[in-house]
């Protein structure tokens, strides 16, 4: 996979705390009981059900220790693995973890019951989703599910005014996750059609105006601490996903995958462009 994709993470690892890797970033309650809905329909009849966690992501590896679910971590960052694990709430014994691609991987085809993972597609290249997709599709059993949040563009990106979403922080009340919030607000507000990315480099782009890279000044004191708490985290912004709108989104996914239940929270300021989509393989990719 292409190395703004990938190469971030290898730094972003040891910022991965619960204080500073917060919702959206990460499932919010909400989003989990989505996951968790999902995940015990899917194994519902299914005895010593076996899950794949694409990433480390800890709260979906809680919610399967959580569901007595057998659990295989497969990431190819063993730096976030050994991060993303240090700030679990359950240890899980019996955990098998792999340190390989997403892609490019030897699991044995047919293997799991369930593949889960945490906006795990916009990491996924543009030129890689289909080879991402169809990998997916042979790790999974005959009946298996794909269970993923995903993000997307909102549908009025190209009016996008960053001056009337930093006077929409001004007025929200403080709360621990408005800096991954307004982050995450921007770059998904943001976007180069040509490449189907958005990311750091977007969101420095649109602070242009408030001064020099990381060093963001605003009237409002409340949006400079969140322009320093951001910086504090994503520096130097280089950190780039494929996005997309949700229609375009769902064609794609549904190529590949008959979208079964969706699942839609309203805990964080992005819920409404981050459904959790549950999957069963079209039987021509089986």
């Amino acid at each position: 996979m292409s190395q703004p994709h990938i190469t971030p993470w290898n730094y972003l690892a040891e910022r991965m705390t619960d204080d500073a890797y917060t919702p959206p970033g990460r499932p919010s309650p909400q989003d989990l009981i989505g996951y968790r809905r999902f995940l015990c329909a899917a194994v519902a009849d299914t005895e010593r059900p076996s899950a794949l966690i694409l990433g480390a992501t800890p709260d979906l590896r809680d919610l399967l220790y959580e569901e007595g679910v057998a659990c295989t971590v497969l990431d190819c960052n063993p730096d976030m693995i050994e991060q993303m694990t240090a700030i679990r709430q359950h240890c899980d014994p019996n955990e098998t973890v792999v340190v390989s691609d997403w892609i490019n991987n030897t699991l044995p085809s047919e293997s799991f019951d369930v593949i889960l993972g945490d906006f795990v597609i916009s990491n996924i290249p543009w030129d890689k989703q289909q080879d991402f997709f169809l990998s997916v599709a042979r790790l999974l059993k005959r009946n298996g599910r794909f269970i993923t949040r995903m993000s997307s563009l909102t549908d009025d990106w190209r009016d996008f005014d960053v001056m009337q979403v930093l006077e929409k922080y001004q007025r929200l009340p403080e709360h621990p996750w408005r800096p991954m919030e307004l982050f995450c607000e921007i770059f998904w507000n943001t976007h180069n059609p040509d490449t189907h990315s958005s990311g750091g480099p977007h969101v420095v782009a649109a602070l242009h105006p408030f001064g020099r890279t990381g060093e963001w000044r605003h009237p409002d004191k409340k949006i400079e601490l969140l322009f320093a708490r951001m910086w504090e985290f994503w520096k130097p912004m280089d950190k780039v996903w494929t996005l997309e709108t949700l229609s375009e989104l769902r064609r794609r996914f549904e190529t590949y995958f008959c979208i079964e239940d969706e699942h839609r929270s309203r805990d964080h300021q992005m819920s409404a462009h981050a459904p959790t989509w549950m999957g069963r393989p079209r039987s021509r990719f089986i």
